[in-house]
């Protein structure tokens, strides 16, 4: 299948750091799958700051990583359209380098530049620990699952079939 039709994962967060790590989850049950509709990118290795090199033309874009926001209970799945006005929104600090940049301020800025796809969701797993060297919670582990059906859906959705 041609990079135009296929899907975009990436996965963002530290696989050693506890529930921040469920991006990285995900990925590997994602890449488990072999499906041509998607490329799955583990950035854990590279950081979010990779995410601006991986962006493609295609039929969308789907980041997978820990959320944390007020009123959200550890291991719940969050599903947001990045476009959506009324999405939460995506933490940041004052970022002296494109190295240091949310991902947040990345998607903005790929969006400026004209390289961000039409279509971008966030969907991820609401956090409870996320300390160096700390197991995947329960219930994070828990969500795994659900998580990576909903990122499926939106695979099968976006790449017509």
């Amino acid at each position: 299948m041609s990079g135009e039709t296929r899907v975009l994962v990436l996965a963002l967060g530290n696989p050693e750091a506890g529930d921040d790590g469920v991006g990285s989850q995900m990925a590997r049950e994602l890449l488990a799958r072999d499906d041509s509709r998607m490329r799955v990118v583990d950035l854990a290795s590279r950081g979010p700051s990779a995410l601006l090199d991986e962006l493609e033309e295609g039929a969308g874009l789907i980041l997978v990583d820990a959320v944390t926001g007020p009123g959200l209970v550890p291991g719940e799945v969050v599903d947001v359209d990045w476009r959506d006005p009324a999405r939460p929104g995506l933490a940041g600090g004052a970022a002296i380098s494109s190295h240091a940049m949310s991902v947040g301020e990345q998607l903005g800025l790929a969006d400026r530049l004209g390289i961000l796809p039409g279509r971008v969701r966030i969907v991820g797993v609401a956090l409870g620990s996320a300390k160096l060297g700390d197991a995947m919670s329960p219930a994070v582990r828990d969500a795994v699952p659900e998580a990576t059906s909903r990122v499926l859906e939106w695979v099968a959705r976006w790449s017509g079939a």
